[in-house]
């Protein structure tokens, strides 16, 4: 239910070899290593979906060459059949992706591909101008 449950050497052994062969098939980094500017460039996106506030860009050039993060939008540790499901892997900022969504499961929000993508926020992150851009200066709602 919560994906944290790590198998033991003794129930890894009750499942078929096929079945332990998945991680293998299912290999995240090597897809998003070859396929991840593409899928990037494909949706055409320019601002995070969670914020509607940080940036995301697909460089191409030669030496230059960047694309924003892949969100899994239900978490690879949760749902691992879903972790290279084209529908799953949500273009998103850094901020959103790494620090603030991480892992946590999004039943209860739009999903940006079933539902679409409109200027309701996720993430809103507010400053207090005075003390400048650091972490005591910043209020996530």
């Amino acid at each position: 239910k919560t994906g944290t449950y790590d198998l033991s050497n003794e129930e890894v052994d009750l499942f078929s070899n096929w079945v332990n062969e998945f991680s293998r098939i299912f290999n995240y980094n090597a897809m998003s290593r070859v396929f991840g500017r593409e899928i990037t460039n494909s949706l055409d996106l320019d601002v995070c979906p969670y914020c509607n506030n940080e940036d995301i860009e697909t460089i191409n050039e030669v030496g230059a060459e960047t694309r924003p993060d892949l969100d899994h939008f239900f978490p690879k540790s949760k749902f691992p059949f879903l972790g290279l499901t084209l529908s799953n892997l949500i273009p998103a900022g850094t901020r959103c992706n790494q620090k603030y969504k991480s892992d946590k499961s999004m039943f209860d929000h739009v999903h940006p591909y079933i539902d679409g993508i409109n200027q309701t926020t996720l993430f809103d992150f507010n400053y207090i101008f005075d003390e400048g851009r650091n972490i005591d200066a910043l209020n996530i709602k």
